[in-house]
């Protein structure tokens, strides 16, 4: 941040607003069921040729949910669950890669959830094989999975690297006892240490740490000390998640006391503390929550304009499409998404029948189609240009959003982007309101919807 802590904090406040993440455009809250597995179908046939996927495995299994948690997750302890959704996870994929034929490749895998490695060392396997004798992965693709320090094995990290996996992802969220405490989930600062060093030794060419802000009981000096606790391991990608306390549509938040959560000025100090020790520790901050070194690909692909982001966040592919496998998990054909079933009995039976397991979706319209490509352009290249625009959409970026470029004087006026005839671009120091940025081409949040359903911005 090229301000000061104190300017920091300030310029955090003065925009801090509940705005979308933008993981998609429109975002999921506007999808809807009429949209379902027949268009689900018609978008994966009528795929371009030479399409390159990204694949998505929803493994939504925990032992017991924390009670910070904002995922769809399914809590049990009933292990022999796990081999009936993997015979149907295999269903999903032979149908999905029935109707794609043989016209894309995989350049990306990622397995999240839940609780990926609540399926043992030997399903694990089961499931990559499944995908791969479905889909064609290519050699070089990125290979990632979500893993819980807690109940990961060695054996499941050796069956990971069996399997190809190149880059993992550990939850972390925070290092001090009384926060653990608070969000229901132990893990020692010593058991997070070693089993970093087990994925090291290992050979994994990535390690992510996920942390969150705004935790219950979570201090500067707490925080400051779980930054230090991680940073100290040097791995190559940090997120860095805001904690958004909605128990009204996450029932297990109803655990957590309120009142013990930082208020809004400690939040964003939490914030800034965290943007500032990242950049002094040698991290870059590629946009939003996401933090790595300078070697690493995001930082590369932002550079080389291949930035992009979608459920799973920043990744460095470009516009790869996403097929989305499992419970709840989300596709993302280019003109459409689709959302499988969240009930598994409903999911099993939909798959048995011979359908493609989708609840609902949602259609882009080309408005849409053009408004995604500005949020988009905002988050990740941090600059929106005109001439490619024009060339893009047949039309004038000035003249297809006049209003909205109005209502960014006053970020223009703050130092935060820059409007000429070339576009748009994010100064350095809008680069953390980045959301808020974005959010002023959102055509539905302009239209008066309900804001309080999303994260704060910070």
């Amino acid at each position: 941040m090229s301000l000061g802590h104190k300017d920091a904090v300030q310029l955090l406040a003065k925009h801090d607003r509940p705005v979308p993440r933008y993981t998609s455009y429109p975002p999921a809250n506007h999808f809807h069921s009429g949209v379902g597995a027949c268009e689900h179908g018609n978008a994966l046939e009528q795929l371009e040729p030479g399409a390159k996927l990204s694949l998505y495995v929803h493994v939504p299994f925990c032992e017991h949910r924390c009670t910070y948690c904002a995922c769809f997750v399914v809590p049990t302890r009933r292990r022999s669950i796990a081999e009936e959704y993997l015979e149907h996870v295999t269903l999903e994929a032979e149908q999905a890669a029935a109707r794609l034929g043989e016209k894309a490749r995989v350049a990306a895998v990622h397995v999240g959830g839940g609780t990926p490695t609540y399926l043992d060392p030997g399903q694990l396997e089961i499931l990559f094989d499944a995908l791969r004798r479905s889909f064609p992965v290519e050699g070089t693709a990125e290979v990632s999975v979500e893993i819980d320090p807690r109940v990961t094995t060695p054996d499941h990290l050796d069956a990971l690297r069996r399997c190809g996996v190149n880059r993992v992802s550990l939850g972390v969220q925070d290092t001090s006892d009384e926060v653990q405490r608070a969000i229901g989930r132990l893990q020692s600062r010593d058991e997070t240490v070693r089993f970093y060093e087990l994925c090291r030794e290992r050979g994994f060419e990535s390690i992510n740490i996920d942390l969150v802000y705004g935790l219950p009981h979570q201090t500067r000096q707490r925080f400051e000390r779980t930054l230090t606790d991680v940073f100290d391991l040097r791995p190559e990608r940090l997120s860095i998640f805001g904690y958004a306390h909605v128990p009204s549509m996450r029932p297990n938040q109803r655990a957590i006391d309120a009142a013990s959560l930082p208020g809004p000025e400690e939040r964003l100090d939490l914030w800034a503390l965290a943007h500032e020790t990242a950049t002094a520790r040698g991290y870059e901050h590629i946009g939003l929550d996401h933090f790595a070194f300078p070697q690493d690909d995001l930082v590369r692909a932002r550079k080389e304009g291949r930035l992009s982001r979608s459920f799973m966040g920043y990744t460095p592919h470009g516009d790869l499409k996403v097929v989305g496998l499992g419970v709840s998990s989300v596709s993302d054909l280019g003109r459409g998404y689709f959302q499988n079933l969240k009930k598994l009995s409903e999911y099993f039976e939909r798959l048995e029948r011979g359908e493609l397991p989708v609840e609902r979706g949602w259609l882009l319209s080309e408005d849409d189609v053009r408004r995604r490509h500005v949020i988009h352009e905002i988050l990740c290249a941090l600059r929106v240009d005109a001439e490619a625009f024009k060339a893009r959409f047949g039309a004038s970026f000035e003249a297809s959003f006049p209003s909205e470029l109005e209502r960014l004087a006053d970020f223009q006026r703050d130092g935060h982007v820059r409007i000429s005839s070339q576009g748009l671009e994010v100064e350095p120091q809008g680069r953390v309101l980045l959301r808020n940025i974005a959010s002023v081409f959102d055509a539905y949040l302009q239209r008066g919807e309900q804001a309080p359903i999303y994260s704060r911005a910070v």
